[in-house]
């Protein structure tokens, strides 16, 4: 497996991974807007992105942007970055696809002078992300409790 930056090149490769794991926790069918949000923001200059490779095989992406206003209350450093758009093939969960990303993300955190990470989760991926954060970065700092589920958020210093 390798990883290396994502290119705009790649989104019909991510297409397919992004579409298994977006979508309606009740209803189940992929939500497109959200799909296609994602999908844009590979290769954009906004969002730094980390491709999961084996060979000619896209296994997964993860993303490091600028914090959303949503994680701001839990920053505890100068310089923070948020971790977004985790998703790897399911097809490869278990191989270290994720540890592999996630570590391409943090290294790419600090040569760009960041303090910190954050990780904030939703409950589509209460089975799913949120074991593999708890795993990395330990318990979340929070659990955001409303009507529509729960919401966890990580942080890890650097």
């Amino acid at each position: 497996m390798d990883v290396r930056p994502a290119r705009t090149d790649d989104r019909a490769a991510l297409q397919p991974i992004v579409e298994h794991w977006v979508r309606g926790r009740v209803s189940g069918r992929v939500l497109p807007n959200e799909v296609a949000a994602i999908i844009g923001s590979v290769g954009s200059p906004q969002t730094w992105h980390a491709l999961a490779s084996d060979e000619s095989t896209v296994l997964g992406v993860m993303g490091l942007t600028e914090p959303n206003p949503e994680v701001l209350p839990y920053v505890t450093t100068e310089r923070p970055a948020q971790v977004v758009h985790a998703f790897v093939d399911p097809s490869w969960l278990g191989h270290g696809v994720g540890a592999l990303l996630a570590g391409a993300i943090e290294r790419r955190a600090v040569a760009t002078r960041r303090s910190e990470l954050l990780v904030r989760s939703g409950p589509r991926y209460e089975l799913s992300g949120w074991p593999f954060w708890s795993a990395r970065y330990g318990d979340p700092v929070t659990i955001e409790h409303a009507d529509r589920g729960d919401t966890a958020v990580w942080r890890k210093v650097l």
